[in-house]
């Protein structure tokens, strides 16, 4: 391990682990996160596949360097070797892998080098959570929401004290008209039969048949696009629910949504919901899921998993009135400032780099 002593004078330097997956559920957080770091001053190796377009824009400030898992096995090794090789010639300090889909790579790359590692969990799936852990050189376990840090506790029990809640951090945008209501949802997700998709589609189309204007814009892609939309056409949602692809900034339509969607399960989470809370966008959520950003009545609305009665209901009440939507969007705003701001987070991170590295 690096034998230098970590001042708050000589930058700590850090290689960050991220791969497709991540990039593709929170680039847009991401690269503030970087910008964040880099602020700091943080030394910045970035190790993982091809950056998308807001990362590039940093590469002035952040060396890349790029890796792809091999599809051969035994391939693996020799290219981890030679990625350590370059990396030792950047003499890190600490590695930090984004997601635990990328927890193996982190943690090759820290015996190898013999430094600490950390891993941030997004998501409850198999191959996300349950990870192999060297708890000689991983010093921290970090939770993005408290779901996730409920079930590290449980599945990583001799490690309690090394689990950390650290929340993606936003930049929060007030909200233009908060007292006007558009009478539109908005949701991000991806075509599957995980995303509740159908469930939102059910109860879209029984407000349908008691007349009800509403106008649903559902962003995204995956294998069950083309069903969804021969559902929407046989269904007659075809003038009042819009699928497109995602747009570069979609996030400014959560300006003007009245809503934020989160039909489905949601083990695994994106960066949706949190845009959503920094544009003051209070979100209906599906109630079995690693997310808790919603407060019930007051950042939003819970309903039963797979209940499109429950979510149709919801959507009735707020369409006749019965829900204060005005006194939601300042909840959800405020909720944004104080448990999402980008500065607190980074902070967080900061100081545990720092606890880790003089412990």
């Amino acid at each position: 391990m690096q034998d230098d002593k970590i001042t708050d004078s000589k930058p700590i330097r850090i290689a960050i682990v991220v791969d497709g997956d991540y990039l593709e559920r929170f680039g847009d957080i991401f690269t503030k996160i970087l910008l964040g770091l880099i602020g700091v001053p943080i030394n910045i190796t970035l190790v993982g596949c091809d950056t998308d377009d807001n990362i590039s824009t940093l590469l002035d400030a952040v060396r890349v360097l790029h890796f792809d898992t091999p599809i051969l096995p035994w391939r693996y090794n020799r290219q981890v070797d030679n990625l350590c090789s370059e990396l030792r010639n950047s003499k890190i300090d600490i590695i930090h892998s984004f997601s635990g889909r990328s927890g193996r790579l982190a943690c090759d790359i820290a015996k190898r080098l013999d430094v600490p590692y950390l891993i941030s969990f997004t998501g409850l799936l198999q191959e996300e959570c349950h990870l192999h852990i060297d708890t000689n050189l991983c010093k921290a376990l970090i939770g993005i929401s408290q779901p996730i840090v409920d079930v590290l506790k449980e599945f990583y029990a001799k490690l309690n004290d090394r689990i950390h809640l650290i929340r993606p951090g936003c930049f929060y945008y007030p909200r233009p008209f908060a007292d006007k209501s558009s009478r539109s949802i908005i949701t991000l997700t991806r075509f599957d039969r995980h995303s509740g998709c159908d469930v939102l589609l059910q109860a879209l189309a029984r407000l349908r048949k008691e007349d009800r204007e509403l106008f649903t814009v559902i962003l995204g892609e995956g294998p069950l696009e083309s069903y969804y939309r021969k559902w929407i056409y046989n269904n007659e949602l075809r003038e009042s629910v819009l699928m497109m692809d995602k747009l570069e900034n979609w996030h400014k339509l959560l300006a003007e949504a009245d809503f934020y969607i989160q039909p489905g399960a949601f083990y695994s989470l994106h960066c949706g919901p949190y845009q959503a809370l920094a544009h003051s966008c209070p979100i209906i959520a599906a109630n079995d899921s690693a997310m808790d950003l919603v407060i019930d009545n007051e950042t939003g609305k819970l309903f039963t998993t797979g209940d499109a009665d429950a979510l149709s209901e919801i959507l009735s009440d707020w369409l006749d009135g019965k829900l204060d939507w005005s006194k939601m969007s300042e909840s959800a705003g405020n909720f944004a400032k104080n448990e999402l701001s980008l500065t607190q987070n980074i902070d967080k991170i900061v100081s545990l780099y720092k606890s880790v590295l003089q412990s």
